[in-house]
């Protein structure tokens, strides 16, 4: 999945960053000057074990764990590392020590993780009691931390508790199901209209049903997605839109891939821009503008789920894939 994703999420950002470079340079903005910036070696090596979390994560995660378990060591190592003041040392021992315990398959697991806990909790204790007020000033931002975290936890937890409920009233009255049949039987009525008058030398009947196939699930997700947080939308995006996608025989990770992009789309397209709207309250702008150039910088990406279907080789892992 990652690996199918890469191409397509280059792609965007890249697009986005030239436009948003170029607009700079045409209001004549200007970046820092060079005795402004930070010197990046003396950041890498002051900062560099705030990295170690990440690194950690996407170990655990890569190895075949679950998401909780590479979630947890995360976290874990954010701890430590920040208790101790991002120490070196302890960075390298730590990263050490999981690595070596991920690469030979004896990463523990949860009923072992309390004493763990344990001593990381008494290490970390110990580190605070040593540097006095500082470690005082580092554990009170720790729990702050905490208290944010949870917070944000308890909005995306209550909105997927209501996809929950909304996947299995789907699921047990087979709406999904029949939302696609009004789909693809749409699109069937379309393509069968428009085929009177263009020839099938151009197009065909069954070319011409996937396209409007294509365009009705597209507007379904973005209908569907406003809103409501991404790892959710995925969720009612396949439920409902993608088997309209699959009794056409899409394959199943483009046609997924398709449903989530439109899905995610709907953060950025007004009237329920949320990102968009986040951001603008982040830079003090207006928010209807700010969804209007959000969506006019990402007009790109409603294209590439179209290319996803009619070029697949775009994933890199479909079948029959060459370079």
């Amino acid at each position: 999945i990652i690996l199918a994703a890469i191409v397509p999420a280059f792609m965007h950002f890249f697009g986005v960053f030239c436009q948003v470079h170029f607009e700079a340079k045409k209001l004549g903005m200007e970046g820092l000057r060079p005795d402004e910036l930070p010197d990046a070696k003396a950041v890498i090596r002051r900062e560099w074990p705030t990295s170690v979390p990440l690194f950690v994560l996407l170990a655990v995660l890569f190895s075949g764990y679950t998401p909780y378990l590479a979630a947890f060591w995360g976290i874990t190592a954010c701890i430590v590392i920040g208790l101790t003041n991002r120490n070196p040392a302890v960075a390298v021992a730590l990263c050490a020590v999981l690595l070596a315990a991920v690469w030979s398959g004896q990463l523990p697991e949860w009923p072992a993780l309390g004493p763990i806990i344990a001593l990381c909790l008494g290490l970390s204790a110990l580190w605070v009691i040593k540097d006095g007020n500082a470690g005082k000033t580092r554990l009170v931002d720790m729990v702050d931390a905490f208290v944010v975290g949870a917070k944000y936890a308890i909005s995306v937890g209550a909105a997927a508790a209501c996809v929950g409920i909304i996947v299995g009233i789907v699921t047990l009255t087979g709406v999904g199901f029949k939302l696609s049949d009004i789909v693809t039987s749409t699109a069937g009525q379309m393509a069968a209209v428009l085929g009177q008058v263009v020839p099938d030398v151009l197009f065909s009947q069954v070319a011409m049903t996937l396209f409007f196939t294509l365009v009705l699930t597209a507007i379904v997700c973005l209908l569907l997605g406003c809103g409501v947080p991404t790892t959710p939308t995925y969720i009612i995006m396949v439920t409902i839109a993608q088997p309209a996608l699959a009794k056409l025989g899409v394959a199943p990770i483009v046609s997924h891939f398709f449903v989530f992009y439109y899905g995610v789309l709907a953060d950025i397209t007004p009237p329920v821009a949320l990102a968009a709207y986040a951001g603008a309250s982040m830079a003090g702008a207006d928010p209807f503008k700010t969804g209007n150039t959000a969506f006019r910088l990402a007009m790109a990406k409603a294209l590439v789920p179209f290319v996803f279907v009619y070029s697949p080789a775009m994933l890199l892992v479909t079948k029959g894939f060459t370079w």
